[in-house]
């Protein structure tokens, strides 16, 4: 579990939910560095880079972390506990 400064929320340190703050957390770190920089072009780029990155993420991750399969290869892993 990670506590994300962004959203103020709890979240796994697995999954879609990860995922989904790392982007967004890196999104908004470029952000801030385009502001503080004067507005280079490179940090403009990279924050597109990251809200793309987050978009597929929900497009693609999230439909299958909502699947029957998902949960069933979560229990199947060994390294996973169960408490």
């Amino acid at each position: 579990m990670f506590w994300c400064s962004c959203t103020g929320h709890i979240y796994r340190t697995h999954g879609t939910d990860w995922l989904l703050a790392r982007t967004y957390d890196a999104q908004i770190d470029f952000q801030i560095l385009d502001r503080d920089e004067g507005g280079k072009e490179e940090y403009a780029f990279l924050e597109a880079a990251a809200h793309i990155s987050r978009q597929k993420v929900e497009q693609y991750y999230k439909p299958v972390e909502d699947s029957a399969a998902y949960y069933a290869a979560l229990v199947l892993l060994p390294r996973m506990k169960w408490a």
